[in-house]
């Protein structure tokens, strides 16, 4: 009914209806008939959806954008390349002609991108037939929906949205699985008290002044006894994820404080730096001892329950087929990047992802002036010190959620994420988006890893070597920003802000360091205007003053 009305508001509601209760396995062809409702119930139509998906990826794209696994043959071209970081694939390589040219291939790392097609990154005449650029000002350099039928493009935008949401919920709701048990939502279930005590808070609900009293006493006494009549949700477990910082033998010792065998310990290790994460078994102690046991040996352990572990299938299947929507065409990736770019709705619009808070790692979201979802990532999250000035907050939009709580999320997701995010950085509105929610989030992402969040293997830090080796990005983020919805002083400045911070976490506090020498009164070992004395006696170069 709604493909027939051509509603895309029904479309999106439906879409997002699906997307909350479809089985994983299902969410392709569910996603990819919701995209192409619209068009394939006009009368006439003759096309399957994947049929038109098919067409639309056989038309040419501007650029290649396949990323690379581990061991593919990536192309240097000396004459063509912008700069030592473009490459080609095989494919594009075989397909373009480099006569004469100083060519010479390597094996590839897992997670760059195939630079064919992309002005900023190689010339047009070393790219393939399929991903020339077209000259600028000609009809092929005109916007990619343009190319979309209307019917398919208004369905695409709200199945895509909807899409996005999903991925994002799942993120957040991971970063908050994080938190230590007296402030962890999956282990503080009342029955649905608060629930009810909410909805009946909501306006023109309950409007005597007693009744409304009553309800916030019943409240109060809830989150009053939160930590002593905590009750764990249905079938929560704690799951363990993978770091840089803790050995085999940290993990062994911390599970055989949980009771578990040597050898079952040892297998669970394993899977951790196999698989990047893996669920405890359940222990006589509950849930509760467990994750307070696992994150007083500094592990990073999270709770999970049966619906968040299928909401998070859901999350990673749907990011999967954005992937092959993204490398599909440049309309539909156009599609996919403009849903990522957009800021957040209000969290109690229809369909919103949840407001990221995590105290644990400093991760929360504000409002600014105009009611909108801005990220505020200034905290430390842990009571320490901060070495660094703080960052401002910038808008709230699925990139930079993502960016932001990328080290929390479970493998599986933030590597098909990683694949979306990569795949569609091709897109000027993606890059650009993208480039400016890691300026803005990049001292709160490397603060996290100095605390040894993540892993070094798949961080969100890879999109930098994309990002950051493009002329007009580079040229855009050196001077300082100040605007509505980002502010920063320069990505010189932010880089070396977060290094700062990074050693001061590990201990090499500049500032202290500076004080001590001027306690000790240590003299400086440079000579005075940097040349040797010429009478042999010793000269003491004057100490600067020091703050």
């Amino acid at each position: 009914r709604a493909a027939a009305a051509g509603e895309p508001r029904a479309v999106e509601r439906a879409a997002r209806a699906c997307f909350a209760s479809v089985p994983a396995r299902h969410l392709k062809t569910w996603a990819t008939h919701l995209l192409c409702c619209q068009v394939t119930a006009q009368p006439g139509a003759f096309e399957t959806p994947f049929a038109l998906l098919e067409r639309l990826s056989a038309s040419s794209q501007r650029a290649c954008g396949h990323v690379f696994a581990l061991g593919d043959i990536a192309w240097n071209c000396r004459t063509c390349q912008k700069d030592n970081t473009c490459v080609l694939c095989d494919a594009c390589f075989r397909l373009s002609n480099h006569e004469g040219h100083e060519v010479f291939f390597h094996r590839a790392a897992p997670g760059g991108c195939c630079d064919c097609g992309d002005a900023e990154a190689w010339v047009a005449e070393g790219c393939c037939e399929k991903h020339r650029p077209a000259p600028p000002g000609s009809e092929d350099d005109d916007d990619p929906l343009a190319a979309l039928p209307p019917l398919l493009r208004a369905a695409g935008a709200a199945v895509t949205r909807a899409a996005a949401a999903n991925v994002v919920a799942a993120a957040v709701n991971a970063a908050a699985a994080h938190e230590p048990p007296a402030r962890n939502a999956a282990l503080t279930d009342w029955g649905g008290e608060l629930e009810a005590i909410s909805a009946a808070l909501q306006p023109g609900v309950i409007d005597a002044p007693a009744a409304r009293a009553s309800l916030l006493d019943r409240l109060t006494a809830a989150a009053a006894a939160r930590t002593a009549t905590a009750r764990p949700a249905a079938g929560a477990r704690i799951r363990v994820h993978d770091d840089d910082v803790h050995s085999y033998d940290d993990v062994i010792d911390a599970l055989a404080g949980l009771g578990m065998t040597a050898t079952a310990a040892r297998q669970l290790a394993a899977t951790v730096d196999r698989e990047g994460d893996a669920l405890l078994p359940t222990t006589s102690s509950g849930p509760v001892d467990a994750l307070r046991t696992v994150q007083a040996r500094g592990l990073l352990g999270a709770v999970v329950t049966p619906a968040s572990l299928a909401a998070e299938d859901r999350a990673t299947a749907l990011a999967k087929w954005l992937s092959e929507l993204v490398k599909s065409s440049d309309a539909l990736r156009r599609l996919v990047a403009d849903a990522f770019a957009a800021p957040l709705p209000p969290v109690d619009a229809p369909g919103a992802p949840p407001e990221l808070r995590s105290r644990r790692f400093g991760l929360k979201e504000t409002l600014d002036e105009n009611g909108a979802r801005q990220l505020d990532l200034e905290d430390a999250g842990d009571g320490a010190p901060r070495t660094d000035a703080p960052s401002a907050p910038f808008d709230a939009s699925a990139f930079g959620v993502l960016v932001a709580c990328d080290a929390l999320v479970p493998r599986r997701l933030r590597l098909a994420t990683h694949d979306v995010l990569l795949r569609a950085l091709v897109d000027g509105v993606a890059r650009t988006s993208l480039a400016d929610a890691l300026l803005g989030a990049y001292g709160a992402v490397s603060r996290l890893f100095a605390r040894g969040v993540g892993t070094a293997d798949d961080t969100i830090f890879a999109l930098s070597v994309q990002i950051f080796t493009t002329p007009s990005l580079v040229r855009r983020a050196l001077a300082p920003t100040k605007g509505p919805g980002l502010e920063h002083p320069g990505v010189l400045a932010v880089v070396l802000r977060a290094l700062l911070a990074c050693l001061g976490a590990a201990g090499c506090d500049a500032a202290r360091e500076r004080r001590r020498e001027g306690r000790h009164k240590r003299p400086s070992r440079r000579l005075f205007g940097g040349a040797a004395p010429s009478d042999g006696a010793p000269h003491t170069a004057p100490v600067a003053e020091r703050p």
